[in-house]
């Protein structure tokens, strides 16, 4: 969010009414089941398909140059988490 807010030129009341559109699925099931549940839990215990690897594998696949399979790895979890919210 510090990258997204540099283009708001201090215009603070413009930022504060864009991140009270923010909603962040993963807090309001961490309040609803008072713990964290990883997210491909969530998607198994609702028909959505799993996730392809682990957010662990993340920083070295950045380290490694990987960019490609570490873009893959984040367009497949924000995919997989939209189906959950709109299922």
């Amino acid at each position: 969010m510090r990258v997204l807010r540099r283009h708001y030129d201090g215009d603070e009341e413009r930022w504060s009414r864009h991140m009270g559109k923010l909603h962040d699925p993963m807090t309001t099931v961490t309040r609803a089941a008072g713990r964290r549940i990883k997210l491909d839990t969530l998607l198994r215990m609702n028909g959505v398909a799993g996730k392809q690897g682990s957010g662990c594998d993340a920083p070295r696949w950045w380290e490694e140059g990987r960019l490609g399979r570490l873009e893959e790895y984040c367009a497949h979890d924000t995919q997989a988490l939209a189906e959950l919210m709109t299922k």
